[in-house]
């Protein structure tokens, strides 16, 4: 059997940033049908691959990693900021505290549940989910601050040891359709880190928005994690955020640009940084292979009436005759669609046209992918409609939303948002999208824990494997795929 792809990231000890070398392999590979390539690896040094990997990224710490690291002291309960945990103990028999110290499994982080049994809660055991939550009625969850993510990062090689991120693609195909993806955030720390600890690959590309009147201990937990990883940077500019206007949409136009330099990239996807994973990033990149170019934008030209207030008092015309449609900022676009959105006047005229309306990032990504005559590269040719079979970006369970009939939410609602609880884990890990819609880190907090230990076994068979495990042909069906610009 042949030999575990390795990418070995060294760093000279200078006081300035040292040069990341990277030695990777030759691929023996064979193509695997649609899933992706199983191949023999070997390991070389490939200055060409090393440069890709680069692009002009500088980073603190030796990524060799060790994979042999212990959980210390007590798992879940390492430290207390301060307090003396042997009394919190006391107080609070049960604690719940995410341990940073990842174990691992073939050079896969693995992240079990010790306290309950998460299998059996995806499979809706109503005795064991009872169970779990009676923990977590009388448990404590305790976060992580954002002085643990500065005081780890100080030491960018104990950081790697410690959270021991991906590092290797499971194929050349993974490998060769690099991503690029922003996450917007403005608080918790702990959550963003969670996430992009979920996401990252190194020959992907991460843009960073922190929101402007975010905490500056939490912008300086941020940048420190930045700037222990490849290809991850902050945005170029940092807006306020206010909720229904243009800075909604802002950052997203701002990340666009940052990433746009990157000559790699073929797909853009948005975040926010209470998000996690559904899909691998290996399934993603199948999914998106498939497409060919396509868009997934949701896009609806039914408005209610409330929706038209929205700019209905502007005496200007719609540009370039544009019909406007609702929908989300959320979109998964290919590289042309993103050259479009920063380099065409159509694009640069709507945003004008957008900027004093209400809620313009629920209208900019619709309308543009939804007008297929004035060109927009993979825009949706034939019925706008976009139901929940057809947009695949998120899983967002709206309270008023018909696209989850018979579904409760076991969470809370949050802006009309379902939090999920521990009885929509079953109907979470059976769903297609792409990214679970929201979570807060100190609700129901085995949610979050359970998708963690189900998203890296998922990833961890695919390194076993070499492929996906997700049937490709469901995501090429849709008419946005077979019809497009």
């Amino acid at each position: 059997m042949s030999p575990v792809y390795d990418v070995f990231v060294g760093l000279a000890r200078t006081v300035t940033y040292g040069t990341i070398w990277v030695a990777l392999t030759s691929l023996e590979s064979s193509i695997n049908d649609d899933r992706g390539i199983k191949g023999s690896l070997q390991v070389k040094h490939n200055p060409a691959i090393s440069q890709g990997i680069k692009e002009n990224q500088e980073i603190k710490g030796d990524h060799g990693i060790k994979y042999n690291q212990q959980i210390e002291n007590y798992p879940g309960i390492k430290e207390d900021h301060g307090i003396d945990i042997f009394q919190r103990i006391k107080k609070h028999p049960r604690i719940i505290k995410y341990n940073l110290t990842r174990e691992t499994k073939d050079r896969i982080p693995i992240s079990k549940v010790l306290q309950t049994n998460c299998s059996a809660i995806f499979m809706n055991k109503s005795e064991v989910i009872e169970n779990a939550q009676n923990y977590m009625d009388i448990a404590r969850k305790i976060s992580h601050i954002p002085s643990d993510y500065i005081k780890l990062c100080e030491d960018c090689e104990k950081f790697h040891e410690t959270r021991k991120y991906i590092l290797n693609p499971v194929n050349s195909a993974e490998y060769d359709f690099p991503l690029a993806f922003d996450v917007l955030l403005y608080k918790d720390v702990e959550q963003f880190e969670r996430l992009l600890h979920a996401i990252y690959r190194p020959w992907n590309y991460y843009c960073i928005h922190v929101d402007a009147k975010t905490d500056p201990e939490i912008f300086e937990a941020v940048k420190s994690i930045v700037d222990c990883l490849v290809n991850v940077f902050i945005s170029s500019r940092r807006v306020d955020v206010q909720w229904g206007d243009f800075s909604v949409l802002e950052p997203n136009l701002i990340c666009m640009q940052d990433l746009w330099k990157y000559k790699k990239w073929k797909y853009y996807i948005n975040l926010t940084g209470q998000e996690l994973p559904l899909r691998s990033n290996l399934e993603l990149v199948g999914i998106l292979r498939g497409f060919n170019g396509a868009n997934n934008v949701r896009g609806s030209s039914i408005w209610s009436k409330g929706d038209h207030e929205r700019w209905k008092w502007k005496a200007a015309p719609i540009p370039y005759n544009l019909t406007l449609y609702k929908g989300e900022i959320h979109i998964a676009a290919s590289r042309a669609f993103v050259d479009y959105v920063l380099h065409n006047e159509v694009s640069h005229a709507l945003i004008e046209w957008l900027k004093d309306t209400g809620h313009p990032d629920e209208t900019f990504f619709p309308t543009l992918n939804h007008n297929p005559q004035v060109g927009v590269p993979g825009s949706v040719i034939g019925v706008p409609e976009t139901n929940r079979e057809t947009y695949l970006l998120r899983y967002k369970h709206w309270i008023t939303s018909e696209w989850y009939p018979g579904m409760k939410c076991h969470g809370k609602y949050a802006r009309n948002i379902c939090i999920p609880g521990l009885r929509n884990l079953h109907d979470i890990v059976n769903a297609h999208q792409f990214f679970l819609n929201k979570l807060e880190l100190n609700f129901q907090p085995f949610v979050m824990d359970c998708l963690e230990e189900w998203y890296f076994e998922k990833v961890h068979t695919e390194y076993q494997t070499g492929y996906a495990q997700i049937d490709l042909t469901y995501y090429a069906q849709f008419p946005f795929v077979k019809n497009h610009v």
